[in-house]
């Protein structure tokens, strides 16, 4: 688990999970709209990366339809990888 981060609450229920893990490349971390999945309460969330000072990187609720579309995608991707 390399990127370990105990601030990122899930948009969803609120809990801070204290780390990430990617599929397929353990040390990687997390890029825009990646997908993260709350072992709380089981729901998706995209990843929002911000480089700047103004903007810290957070997760949100993807949009309807087409952020469920983009979720499986992403892993249908990584597991065929």
């Amino acid at each position: 688990m390399s990127f370990n981060r105990n601030d990122i609450p899930c948009p969803w229920c609120g809990k801070v999970n204290d780390a990430h893990t990617a599929l397929g490349d353990p040390d990687a971390e997390p890029e825009n709209l990646d997908v993260s999945l709350c072992m709380s309460c089981g729901m998706w969330s995209l990843f929002c990366v911000h480089d700047d000072a103004d903007h810290e990187t957070h997760l949100r609720r993807p949009p309807g339809g087409v952020g469920y579309a983009h979720i499986i995608s992403v892993i249908q991707e990584a597991v065929a990888a």
